[in-house]
């Protein structure tokens, strides 16, 4: 595989000399405080949400952003779906009024039904019902076929009580603040951390074609964010400031809409176009990135990739055709692909990130792309990819050439 120039982090702004930060420490860093985190809400009686619900991301420039689901009743665990296809993973919410669809026949259906109730029903009293089979249309994306679906609603009067209960979230948040993210190293004094719950409005969660993972549309109206800075949590870690000063600098936002942007959208719609089933040569996503606009840094898009579809025990990879491939085989074409992957992806952020003009040109535009699931291969979990505002305006202007500009993409691999 050919070898990249990497970034040892994504470099934000005007620091002469990028920093340098241990990557695998940071994600342990995160990881054990992500558990942290999951354990207190659950000791504080706040709600019920996994450890693999919350998502972690270190932000050069920024410093940490936690983000919990929707619900804070939220439980993860490891499944195969009925078919139409077989998902190894998915993430089911809990909250009053959720939906999660499922595809497959009604014995399946009750399989699955059975298998989410064993898993759930060990935390917290949920009542899964199977309300009625009927059918969708399916876009292109899944070549135009109807499929059936079984719906499956998901009540829980602990979820909603804990979601009304903001003031209880909001004190168990700031606990961890001042009692743990310290425990979070190589961060600079004016690096924030943020705990931030994303809407509680009910969602749906759709069980699709695929041996990777699953899609899910969520409605964002509001949430909250608990926010501190390194110097002001060790400052109260080292007897500087005392609690109430300290709680005093927490800055917390209550019920703030995600902001939406016409451009971001347009370029995360744009990106989910672009490398779809039907257009991308490499890897593909069935997913609209998410994206956040953190002032003075920019805005960061996450996606998921995926390379293949499992059928009878072979895969069948979009971007090469009509064959079928074993596990070998696949492992082989996956790999291969990556190389043209990342050149892809910096075609598509110099062509198309242009049309953002609403960031400065000291921010950035970021992307952190979850690479498609494949054992053993030589591919990394993540790659980030970043580039100053100002390059993109100077290649829209003409002042610099394409190859000029995607040069200044860095990519960055993470495991």
């Amino acid at each position: 595989m050919k070898a990249i120039v990497m970034t040892t982090i994504i470099g934000l702004f005007a620091a002469p000399v990028w920093a340098q930060i241990d990557e695998g420490r940071m994600e342990r860093d995160l990881e054990i405080s992500k558990n942290i985190l999951s354990t207190l809400l659950k000791e504080e009686d706040v709600g019920m949400i996994s450890r693999r619900s919350i998502k972690a991301n270190y932000i050069d420039g920024y410093g940490v952003i936690f983000k919990l689901p929707g619900s804070i009743m939220s439980y993860d665990f490891m499944i195969n779906a009925p078919r139409v296809g077989t998902v190894s993973s998915n993430r089911f919410e809990f909250k009053d009024g959720n939906k999660v669809i499922i595809m497959g026949d009604d014995e399946e259906s009750e399989a699955l039904k059975k298998r989410i109730e064993e898993e759930i029903d060990r935390d917290y009293d949920v009542d899964v019902v199977i309300d009625e089979k009927y059918e969708v249309e399916i876009d292109e994306e899944n070549d135009g076929k109807d499929v059936k679906e079984t719906r499956v609603t998901v009540h829980s009067d602990r979820s909603q009580k804990g979601n009304k209960d903001s003031e209880a979230l909001q004190n168990a948040l700031v606990t961890f603040l001042a009692d743990y993210a310290d425990l979070i190293g190589q961060l600079k004094p004016d690096d924030k951390i943020t705990v931030k719950q994303e809407s509680g409005e009910a969602s749906f969660v759709f069980i699709w074609k695929d041996d990777e993972g699953n899609t899910s549309e969520e409605k964002n109206n509001g949430g909250l964010s608990v926010t501190a800075s390194k110097k002001d949590i060790s400052d109260f870690r080292s007897g500087k400031i005392d609690r109430n000063t300290f709680e005093e600098r927490v800055e917390i936002e209550m019920d703030k809409p995600k902001e939406k942007i016409a451009e971001l959208d347009i370029f995360a719609s744009t990106f989910r176009q672009f490398f779809s089933p039907r257009f991308s040569k490499t890897y593909f996503t069935n997913r609209t990135p998410d994206y956040e606009r953190i002032e003075g840094v920019g805005v960061i898009y996450e996606a998921p990739t995926y390379s293949s579809y499992k059928e009878d025990e072979l895969y069948y990879l979009p971007a090469l055709g009509d064959d079928r491939f074993n596990d070998e085989e696949r492992k082989e074409k996956v790999e291969s692909l990556y190389p043209q992957f990342q050149q892809d992806l910096k075609a598509f952020i110099v062509d198309y990130g242009r049309t953002i003009r609403g960031l400065k040109d000291e921010e950035k535009l970021i992307m952190k792309i979850k690479m498609t699931r494949c054992n053993a291969c030589n591919i990394p979990k993540y790659l980030e990819a970043s580039v100053p505002i100002s390059v993109l305006m100077k290649y829209d202007q003409q002042k610099i050439s394409r190859d000029m500009a995607m040069n200044q993409v860095r990519l960055k691999e993470i495991n």
